[in-house]
């Protein structure tokens, strides 16, 4: 009895706190912290990780970070397997990850058990994925991804077994009975219904923005912000117009401006002048720090058949000890006449001052530079595209901020900034709201002033991407809310430089981590 008691009380005792250095260790090892999917023989284990670390106790705030930011990560695997129903409509949680195929195959000459032991693996996973998938949930469009990844991957398999081992052919019946299903279901199974597909993407809308952005708004909430943050720009937009010629329209305005643009053959001169120009005027203000090494980007032609009518940032290879990031300028070569003209027209000087900043310094080069630099394994893998293209945005209103524009050229940022909330309206409104494509080119070309042809090369951008082009105005909000916050905990002592620098130092990280870690206590 008294064994018993003496049992009851030590249990009732509180239990000390698991290291979290150990746990976190563990997960970065394991590999948790660059998973994109979770395969259904590793659901016991993500919860296990998730368990253990949840009753850890981090020894200081950077440890922290990196628990809250596992922590998210393993949350984030769990719920898509269960709400997006992962095991019955993705293939991809049943088969080995591609780079365990590849693995297999480069050391198929030298170790023939442990590529033996890969295949017998692959053949019970893709055994149980054809029970699996034999469910009503799977539809004609998921039969034809899981066929068209499963012909890769045994394709692949075959050209380099028949290399390594010539002499046989890998016995693999399971999966080509699955590969077989799957041909019979991509012609046979019913197609999802419109209503079934609104939902299906709706889900994967809210999943994204839940675990990748880190923010919890479904498509409603970001249609609301898109909407408020158009009319704010527009009001923007007519106040400023009545200051440049109270006569006539931001719209007149914006039409006279594109008239000052480069020639096909300057636009790549005039694109690297601004952006050595923005970033002098970077280093002179002092409002976020450039080391020497973030210095390293250089302004190119792209490709002429790129879908993008502007330019864009090619981000820096992280394992490039130069750190060397591109500007990319869109070339018209391969436009004549009007078009050439029309699109020369959207690369009027104004805009491309803006755009230069936006793609490199204090934009997403010197971002990219920053993150590269980070040395905490556990904030590697992960990327939120609503961070990276919320900071870029940031900036062009920064540089406004610390009286970079002139009026004019102050006009074209704003229209930029509409061009980003017109981007909420139609990715949602396309998805959701009944939209249609001509709908949102109208939208573009009539109320925000993108030339035509490039308003269709924008549009078809957005449709082959759903949610990330919300993201632009997504970012932009959540940092602005985190700056004002901080701003005003902090009154008179806040350091804006300090601001920029902890928020690129921390990386691509859920806002949901980077708010939890910066606000103060």
């Amino acid at each position: 009895m008294r064994a018993a008691l003496a049992l009851l009380l030590l249990l009732a005792l509180p239990v000390p706190a698991r290291d979290a250095a150990s746990s976190i260790d563990a997960c970065v090892r394991d590999g948790w912290h660059t998973r994109d999917i979770l395969r259904d023989e590793e659901r016991p284990a993500a919860r296990a990780r998730l368990a253990a670390l949840a009753a850890t106790a981090p020894a200081d705030a950077e440890e922290a970070i990196d628990r809250a930011l596992l922590l998210h990560r393993l949350s984030g695997l769990l719920e898509s397997y269960d709400t997006l129903d992962r095991a019955r409509t993705t293939l991809d949680a049943w088969i080995p990850p591609v780079e365990e195929f590849q693995a297999a195959l480069a050391a198929a000459r030298d170790d023939l058990a442990a590529a033996d032991a890969f295949l017998a693996r692959l053949e019970t996973s893709t055994a149980a994925a054809r029970t699996a998938l034999d469910s009503p949930a799977l539809r004609r469009e998921d039969a034809r991804a899981a066929l068209a990844l499963l012909t890769s991957r045994l394709q692949l398999l075959e050209d380099r077994w028949r290399l390594d081992r010539p002499e046989s052919r890998p016995p693999l019946p399971a999966s080509y009975a699955l590969q077989r299903f799957l041909q019979e279901r991509r012609r046979g199974a019913p197609a999802r219904t419109a209503e079934e597909r609104r939902a299906r993407t709706w889900a994967e809308f809210v999943h994204r923005y839940r675990w990748n952005v880190g923010v919890d708004l479904d498509p409603r909430a970001i249609l609301d912000l898109g909407r408020q943050r158009f009319a704010e720009t527009e009001r923007a937009l007519e106040e400023i117009a009545r200051r440049i010629d109270p006569s006539k329209t931001w719209l007149e305005i914006s039409e006279e401006l594109k008239e000052d643009h480069p020639s096909a053959e300057g636009l790549l001169d005039v694109c690297r002048e601004e952006m050595e120009r923005a970033m002098a005027f970077v280093e002179e203000k002092g409002f976020v720090s450039v080391p020497a090494w973030a210095k390293n980007v250089t302004a190119e032609w792209g490709n002429p058949k790129s879908g993008t009518p502007y330019g864009y940032y090619d981000a820096i290879d992280e394992g490039d000890p130069e750190l060397r990031g591109r500007y990319v300028v869109t070339p018209v070569t391969r436009l004549e006449g009007a078009a050439r003209e029309e699109v020369l027209r959207g690369n009027n000087r104004a805009w491309i001052r803006v755009v230069s900043l936006h793609e490199a310094i204090p934009g997403h080069h010197l971002q990219f530079a920053v993150a590269a630099r980070r040395t905490r394994a556990a904030r590697l893998g992960h990327y939120n595209p609503s961070y990276v293209e919320g900071w870029g945005l940031y900036c062009e209103e920064l540089m406004h901020r610390h009286g970079y524009y002139d009026d004019r050229t102050r006009l074209s940022q704003l229209r930029m900034r509409l061009w980003r909330c017109a981007r909420i309206v139609i990715d949602v409104g396309c998805q959701f709201g009944g939209m249609s494509r001509d709908d949102a080119v109208r939208l573009l070309h009539e109320r925000v002033g993108i030339e035509r042809t490039s308003a269709g090369m924008e549009v078809a951008r957005y449709l082959n991407q759903p949610g990330y082009y919300s993201g632009y105005i997504v970012g932009l909000s959540r940092i602005e809310a985190l700056r004002d916050r901080i701003e005003s905990a902090h009154g008179p002592r806040f350091d804006e430089r300090a601001f920029h620098d902890r928020l690129l130092q921390l990386g691509p990280l859920p806002f949901r981590v980077i708010e939890e870690a910066m606000t103060p206590r």
